[in-house]
């Protein structure tokens, strides 16, 4: 069975490698550090994953061997085995947060083809079979291709159609979205076939090849395999094209105020929660864990008993009262954490900036990215809905506490899907809810100046504006 000491170890060289990451991704002034940081940062997300692998073949051993006589020691093992899964993937989230803020630096503008990677599946592990090693050998054989950069997809949470990016070195525009297929020509030997698809590519910009190399070979590929490319080629070709009509984007001001976080990373301390007000219905928590290497940080179970926790708890009772207004109809509190979710995995929200350049201290960024410091976000609605109210909506909220926007006018109806985006950035990027109510009073006065006459769904392009990451606030 795989050791504590193995995962440790495991945990511990990420860690090395991913503050050699920060390093790089903190300096970028040169073509090492370019060409040098997704090689690096690769080779750790294949170790955790590698790990992580191991440890899911444990614990189906285990299970198959499970029987009445020793169910009870089974079962411990395989608690500890989920355990040592827990903090993996909690690692391996701090990799991706750094994978997002390099991929960031070239798809931060490309607004169109973001949205068709946010159209595919959030994919949370990494491939270790033959077509991932062909990936990860290409990533580290491969940092040009020819003149352009090679973006590998698999370092981020949000570039999910195809395997890579080529990037114009000049702009730093996307020129070319890659598909890599690979298969086994011998227990040493891979063979990689290489699939773009865009706009024309200037043939001086491209790998000088030969003849015999620039022939098709696809009929290398077994069959089910070729059938999956032609799928996956073309969705990467249909993302290129324009859209069917080219309206600008719904600009959303909501004023950021991440800036409050050095504060209140000033207020919290080692088993004292600091907490801030940040808007009318939002309130920080901030928690400080001891400098200690990751693995001993993330191997704790979570503290919920003890008279510290209790203290914290009781202390936290006043701050929460500064976000509820008695004379409201409705007060809830809805809880959230920022970067890394208390349930789930992280992934980076669509149209939001990465943590890493908002304009903030870099200890602060540090902490929070390292998870030295996690911040929880307690939000209650209860204003916003009375603000949508005394507009003239109708407020829905379901079990699952999505919220739903109705707006009634003659015979007509207008409904607000996909609200939870909205409730998302004010939870866990700062925007101020108050933006919601602009937004949805001028999409009301837009739909209905065009005078629909039978049910219309109607798709909005939301661009988040960041007022100080626009005026150059960020490093």
């Amino acid at each position: 069975m795989i050791t504590e000491a193995q995962i440790r170890q495991t945990v511990s060289k990420a860690e090395e490698i991913f503050q050699d990451c920060w390093a790089k991704l903190s300096a970028m002034n040169n073509a090492e550090t370019l060409f040098s940081f997704q090689p690096t940062l690769l080779t750790a997300l294949y170790q955790i994953e590698a790990t992580y692998r191991t440890i899911c073949r444990e614990e189906r051993n285990l299970n198959s061997q499970k029987t009445s006589s020793n169910q009870k020691q089974i079962s411990e093992s395989i608690q500890t085995l989920v355990r040592y899964k827990r903090v993996l993937t909690q690692v391996l989230d701090v990799g991706k947060a750094l994978g997002d803020s390099f991929a960031w630096i070239f798809y931060g503008n490309e607004r169109e083809l973001l949205k068709r990677h946010y159209d595919h599946e959030f994919i949370p592990h990494l491939a270790l079979n033959t077509g991932g090693r062909g990936e990860y050998e290409f990533a580290r054989n491969t940092p040009r291709f020819g003149k352009y950069i090679v973006l590998m997809h698999s370092i981020t949470t949000f570039l999910r159609l195809g395997d890579f990016s080529l990037i114009d070195p000049i702009d730093l525009k996307i020129a070319a979205i890659g598909e890599i297929k690979s298969h086994k020509k011998s227990e040493t030997e891979i063979s990689v076939n290489i699939t773009l698809a865009g706009g024309k590519l200037p043939k001086e910009m491209l790998p000088k090849i030969s003849e015999a190399q620039a022939k098709p070979n696809s009929e290398q590929l077994p069959p089910e395999l070729l059938d999956r490319l032609k799928k996956q080629v073309k969705g990467m070709q249909e993302a290129f094209k324009p859209p069917l009509q080219n309206h600008p984007s719904n600009k959303v001001e909501m004023h950021l105020v991440e800036t409050k976080l050095k504060e209140l990373f000033d207020r919290s301390s080692l088993g004292k929660w600091g907490t801030i007000k940040v808007d009318r219905g939002l309130l920080l928590v901030g928690m400080k864990f001891d400098e200690m290497p990751i693995y001993s940080q993330l191997k704790k179970e979570p503290i919920e008993t003890g008279a510290s926790f209790q203290q914290n708890l009781e202390n936290l009772k006043s701050p929460t009262a500064e976000i509820i207004d008695k004379s409201l109809p409705q007060n809830f509190i809805l809880t959230s954490w920022i970067l890394y979710p208390a349930e789930g995995r992280y992934f980076h929200p669509f149209g939001m900036i990465p943590l890493f350049f908002w304009p903030l201290d870099v200890t602060v960024r540090k902490a929070i990215i390292f998870q030295k410091m996690r911040v929880m976000t307690l939000y209650n609605p209860g204003f916003l809905i009375d603000e949508l109210k005394r507009n003239g909506f109708e407020v829905q909220f379901g079990q699952d506490k999505k919220i739903k926007i109705i707006k009634k006018i003659g015979e007509k109806s207008f409904e607000f899907a996909g609200m939870d985006h909205f409730i998302g950035a004010v939870r866990t990027q700062f925007y101020a809810d108050t933006g919601i109510v602009s937004f949805v009073r001028a999409a009301v006065d837009k739909i209905e100046a065009e005078n629909f006459t039978q049910p219309t769904q109607i798709s909005l392009d939301l661009d988040f504006i960041h007022d100080s990451i626009a005026n150059g606030g960020a490093n």
